[in-house]
């Protein structure tokens, strides 16, 4: 069953008035007088509405809230004449909600409100500085890059939610932006959707510190531009759900487009921002590093023509190569491309695959190997690369990967780089390397750079 939660962007701006009105409002047997709440009602988290000033004295017996006739289920509190709604788990954003009044002499009243999802906060506004100390005196003051956080929205493609990221700065760089997305990676697999949902606020930084992640946050504040992280499940029942984090076969055999979800992800944002002003390019910088760069291998090898450069590390020593066969074996999705159509339904474009700019890296040390994981490959996929690429990730199958694609002429396009001393592990001259990568490629033309610590 799909998660339909969401995430918080009310904007502090955003006041959600309803005007007064007397009219009568028939639901069902029963008649409503329509009256008005004023305040803003939050997709997450808990919301003060006010209602008229001759409710101060009234006794309210019951309040239901309810969404296309549905009841939704919050905590519902009341003082005076302010009603405080928390739900339980999160109001669709941007959806109409009904809220009836019964009070304690019979009378019945009705409201309508709008779940607002423009909330924003400073990323470091969250922080508990109480016994920080002098620790981390940077993370006691507010950054001035905000965090939005969308709900789900069903009806424009996505049934999860995302964060999008605006660094201090943003509004005022004048270079071209292109938006930076960073796929969610949640170590453990588990059904509590908070998980997946914390793990992502902490490659975004949401609580201010310097966590971990592919580099999307080092690489968006760095050149001022915003970044986009989706909050994908990770399901514990790994034999028979789709791994969306991993972009894995089954999401397409089964039906499941989490690529799909992303480009909606990436059309609803670029509307929000540029209703702030914010113009971002049509095509995105995607990052990712373990896990979330095979999703954005997969991603880039489906949708090339979105995609304006990429940074992908820690890799299984390959990456899904734009090959249908090699060496006299057929390579089917994600190995290759030959069964590309018949899983997605398009062909796979050569063409615009050749114009992104893409930088793989792996730890010369990295023995992190997912084709190990069931989870991850299916047996026949990993057998494939085992058999054609080499079953040892480094150097082995890290240099025949390179050999393959070299020899289908896409080198021009894809630098390779092996850091001396590095495991599974990013230091900050590799976090250097990505931004160095993302700048010099804004341009018409693809770029390779010089990268640090090369072992060869």
């Amino acid at each position: 069953m799909k998660l339909k939660k969401l995430i918080r962007f009310i904007s502090i701006n955003t006041i959600c008035i309803l005007v007064f009105t007397s009219s009568i409002y028939a639901s069902g047997a029963i008649t409503y007088n329509k009256i008005t709440l004023t305040g803003t009602l939050n997709a997450i988290g808990a919301s003060t509405l006010t209602l008229p000033t001759d409710f101060s004295n009234t006794k309210i017996d019951c309040i239901l809230i309810e969404k296309d006739g549905k009841n939704t289920n919050a905590n519902v509190t009341v003082s005076g004449n302010a009603v405080t709604i928390s739900p339980s788990s999160y109001f669709e954003g941007d959806s109409i909600y009904v809220i009836k009044i019964i009070t304690n002499a019979g009378k019945k009243y009705l409201a309508e409100v709008t779940a607002q999802d423009t909330f924003d906060y400073d990323t470091n506004d969250k922080i508990f500085t109480k016994d920080l100390g002098d620790t981390y005196p940077e993370f006691a003051k507010p950054s001035g890059n905000r965090l939005i956080e969308i709900t789900a929205k069903p009806d424009k493609g996505f049934d999860y939610p995302y964060l999008l990221l605006i660094p201090s700065g943003t509004s005022n760089n004048s270079n071209k932006k292109f938006m930076v997305v960073e796929p969610n990676n949640s170590p453990y697999a588990t059904d509590i959707f908070g998980y997946d949902e914390e793990m992502a606020k902490i490659f975004i930084h949401a609580h201010g510190s310097n966590t971990n992640g592919a580099g999307g946050f080092q690489v968006a504040t760095s050149i001022k531009t915003p970044l986009l992280i989706p909050i994908f499940p990770r399901s514990s029942d790994w034999q028979y759900t789709p791994y969306y984090q991993f972009l894995d076969r089954k999401c397409f055999t089964s039906g499941s487009r989490p690529d799909e979800q992303l480009v909606a992800m990436i059309n609803d944002a670029k509307k929000r921002l540029g209703s702030k002003g914010i113009t971002i390019e049509n095509k995105v910088f995607m990052i990712g590093f373990s896990t979330s760069a095979k999703f954005v291998q997969r991603f880039t090898i489906i949708h090339p023509e979105l995609v304006k450069a990429t940074c992908t590390g820690g890799i299984a020593g390959t990456t899904t190569l734009p090959l249908t066969n090699y060496k006299g074996t057929d390579f089917r999705f994600p190995v290759g491309v030959s069964d590309l159509e018949n899983l997605t339904g398009e062909k796979f474009n050569s063409d615009a695959f050749k114009n992104v700019a893409q930088f793989l890296y792996m730890g010369e040390n990295d023995n992190n190997d997912a084709t190990q994981w069931k989870d991850c490959f299916e047996e026949q996929d990993a057998k494939t690369i085992w058999n054609v690429l080499g079953e040892k990730q480094m150097p082995d199958r890290w240099k025949a990967t390179q050999e393959a694609i070299k020899s289908a002429g896409f080198d021009q396009s894809l630098q390779f780089a092996t850091y001396r001393g590095i495991d599974h592990n990013i230091s900050n001259n590799m976090f250097d390397d990505f931004i160095s990568f993302f700048k010099a490629n804004m341009g018409d033309t693809i770029t390779k750079i010089q990268p640090h610590d090369s072992a060869y």
